[in-house]
């Protein structure tokens, strides 16, 4: 997709454009580009094989989804039926982040102790949930009124079910394997410095967040400069 926008880009002739839509033209090629980059060879193995830490990764942000307090509705009985999709998605998706994790632990590109046991800790808090107190049965907790009691029974006793016996058994698995085969192979710096492929991944991440192809060391003279 992105090679193809930028052909459809390179279609359009930006000296006839505005100042300003010349201006959206170069941030939507320079956006575009550096896209690609980071799915190429040099850059997406060193960040596929490490799909989750506690800042970032589909454990911190779908269970807010799916909490009947974010941006998923919970309006009608499509809804509901809808979310109880996503939850068997969201188990497979864990069980996959195995999979990348053990892929990263062959070639050596690993997440540090200290994340690895603050993400066990996250899983912990989830496990901890139980099924009903689970942030995934809170929409269960008040329907619409416009559902009716049989309907809401239903509902709640499938995504009773699959809290129970696919997400939980999904943390467990993950939560185990980082403690007990992760973890040990982990490495002890925290900086990308120490990680295989880290400085090259490190350079990436400097022109992606500042948009110039600058050091790590002309960043740090910068800042002491100022």
């Amino acid at each position: 997709a992105g090679e193809r926008d930028l052909a459809a880009l390179g279609r359009i002739d930006r000296a006839a454009l505005s100042p300003t839509d010349q201006l959206a033209y170069d941030v939507f090629r320079w956006q575009t580009e550096l896209g690609l980059r980071a799915l190429g060879p040099d850059i997406l193995p060193l960040s596929v094989v490490r799909p989750i830490d506690h800042f970032t990764g589909i454990h911190t942000f779908y269970p807010d989804l799916a909490s009947g307090q974010s941006a998923a509705p919970f309006k009608t009985v499509k809804d509901y039926r809808d979310s109880i999709s996503r939850h068997h998605r969201y188990a497979q998706i864990l069980d996959a982040a195995i999979g990348r994790f053990r892929q990263g632990m062959a070639a050596g590109v690993l997440q540090p102790k200290l994340v690895v046991r603050n993400v066990i800790d996250q899983l912990d808090l989830q496990l901890a949930q139980g099924v009903e107190g689970s942030t995934f049965y809170a929409p269960l907790k008040a329907f619409p009124a416009d559902i009716p009691a049989a309907e809401q029974a239903h509902l709640r006793t499938e995504t009773a079910a699959v809290i129970r016996d696919e997400i939980r058994p999904a943390y467990q698995r993950l939560r185990d394997f980082l403690a007990k085969e992760y973890l040990p192979a982990a490495r002890e710096g925290v900086g990308l410095v120490h990680m295989k492929g880290g400085p090259k991944l490190y350079a990436f991440l400097i022109e992606q967040n500042t948009t110039l192809p600058l050091s790590a060391d002309e960043v740090h003279a910068l800042g002491l400069s100022e």
